[in-house]
C-alpha cells in the first residue's frame, strides 16, 4: 500500500498552517485553500516588478474538469516559484483535490531552490504539460467501502519545473 499521498497531505497541511501563522496575508484561491503568501506575491510582483510572462501559451481550449477520481496538472509556467507551491521543509508540493503533486525544481543557474530564495525565480517550463489528467484511487476500509479522502495511488506524483532567476 502506497502511503506517500497521506504523508503529502500531512506535509501540505503543516505547511499551510505554518505559513498562515506568519506575517503574510492569507489569499483565497479558486481551489479553496489559503496559500498564505504576501499580497505582492499574490499579485505576481517581486519588489514591484511583474514576474508573470506575457508570452506564455494558454491552454484554455483543452479544459478538463477535475473530479474525485481525476486530477489535472495545473499550469505553472509564468508563475513566481514562491506562488506556485508550498514548501514542505524538504520540497515544494501542490494539493490537487485530495491528491497532490511534488515539484522537482531545476534552476538554470544551478541553485538549490527553497522557500528562502523561491521568490527570486519564475517557472519557464514544466513536464507533464498543463491539463494532463491522471487517475486517483482511494483506500478501502475493512468493508470494502472507499474512504472519501485517503488517496491510495495517483497517476502523476511529480511535475518537473524549470526555473530562471528574475531580473538577472
Amino acid at each position: 500500500m502506497n502511503k506517500e499521498p497521506i504523508g503529502f497531505v500531512a506535509s501540505a497541511l503543516v505547511a499551510v498552517s505554518l505559513s498562515a501563522c506568519g506575517a503574510a496575508d492569507a489569499v483565497a484561491t479558486d481551489s479553496g485553500y489559503d496559500e498564505g503568501y504576501a499580497e505582492g506575491y499574490a499579485q505576481g510582483l517581486v519588489d514591484g516588478e511583474e514576474t508573470a510572462r506575457d508570452d506564455v501559451e494558454t491552454h484554455d481550449d483543452v479544459r478538463v474538469e477535475a473530479d474525485k477520481y481525476t486530477g489535472v496538472v495545473p499550469d505553472f509556467v509564468g508563475q513566481n516559484m514562491a506562488q506556485a507551491a508550498h514548501w514542505t521543509g524538504a520540497m515544494f508540493a501542490v494539493p490537487i483535490g485530495n491528491a497532490g503533486v511534488y515539484l522537482r525544481v531545476v534552476s538554470s543557474d544551478g541553485a538549490f531552490i527553497t522557500d528562502e530564495n523561491a521568490a527570486d525565480y519564475r517557472i519557464v517550463s514544466q513536464d507533464p504539460l498543463p491539463g494532463t489528467t491522471f487517475a486517483v484511487t482511494y483506500l478501502l476500509d475493512s468493508d470494502g467501502e472507499e474512504y472519501d479522502n485517503l488517496v491510495d495511488s495517483q497517476g502523476v506524483e511529480e511535475v518537473v519545473v524549470n526555473v530562471e532567476p528574475i531580473g538577472r
